[in-house]
């Protein structure tokens, strides 16, 4: 808690928090709290605060960097054989969000290493998070992978029902791939 706290409130720049956060989540991410992946996420999402300044562009850059920065980063840790769960849930949603902006991996290989995840996964609030995850790379590739629809097709029957839901919903996406690029658009 209080390294977190020190990182949050000593940061010289949110690039430093974000990886020093993520360093923290890899060495003790079962004692972390909830709290600082909802911090986490929220800075990678909102960016930088805009002061009303005409640095609107150069923090849009900024900020695209951070959460490229961020997605890299993530996509080190989401092949390791286990990770916390509250660290693979920020994995998902970050990459579901902004996996697109990797330099380093294409969408298709991003859904491949969230699939991994999704199977190692024994929490049905982290495979909620991945399918929804999935289901946003789809949207944004144009097309879903057979190996993830023969997956999300077999847990519809799940009996988690937020799992279940996500893989019924996810299917019915499929079927209406206009819909779902408009129901998940890009950020």
């Amino acid at each position: 808690g209080q390294i977190t706290q020190c990182a949050e409130r000593f940061a010289p720049s949110n690039a430093w928090y974000v990886q020093t956060v993520i360093r923290v989540f890899e060495l003790a991410g079962d004692k972390v709290k909830p709290a600082v992946a909802h911090t986490l996420t929220q800075l990678i999402a909102e960016g930088s605060d805009n002061d009303g300044s005409n640095e609107e562009d150069e923090d849009a850059v900024s900020d695209d960097e951070l959460r490229t920065s961020a997605v890299e980063n993530f996509l080190q840790l989401v092949g390791r054989p286990t990770l916390p769960e509250i660290l693979a849930q920020a994995v998902a949603w970050i990459l579901g969000e902004y996996g697109y902006l990797s330099t380093s991996s294409t969408k298709e290989d991003i859904m491949n290493k969230l699939l991994t995840l999704f199977i190692q996964s024994t929490s049905d609030n982290t495979k909620s998070q991945v399918i929804t995850a999935l289901m946003k790379l789809v949207a944004q590739n144009g097309s879903c992978p057979q190996r993830i629809a023969s997956v999300v097709s077999n847990f519809r029957q799940s009996q988690a029902l937020d799992v279940q839901q996500r893989c019924i919903e996810f299917l019915a996406l499929l079927q209406h791939p206009n819909v779902m690029v408009d129901v998940l658009p890009v950020d």
